[in-house]
């Protein structure tokens, strides 16, 4: 198994049961929130569990939107240290 595999598997469950905990919401339903993973086999599997498709749905779209609106920013943050930093063409 990959070893970032294995960490992201970690930190999403740590991050489920700690927001679990703090928001009285069960922990697998947490879970499936904030798997890494597609947002349509989380839902599916989190109505075949009787779990909140809801709270799963609007955690995986919070995540992509969250992804898509700092994508580019940060990108070119990065670009832009390197430049500074001159660890190669830009």
């Amino acid at each position: 198994m990959c070893v970032s595999v294995a960490l992201a598997m970690l930190a999403s469950g740590l991050c489920a049961w700690g927001l679990a905990l703090v928001g009285s919401v069960p922990v697998a339903t947490m879970v499936l929130a904030t798997a890494p993973g597609g947002m349509a086999e989380m839902c599916v599997t989190a109505k075949v569990l009787q779990l909140g498709v809801p709270l799963v749905t609007a955690a995986h779209v919070t995540r992509i939107i969250i992804l898509v609106t700092t994508t580019a920013p940060t990108f070119r943050l990065a670009r832009r240290l390197r430049r500074v930093w001159g660890d190669g063409p830009s």
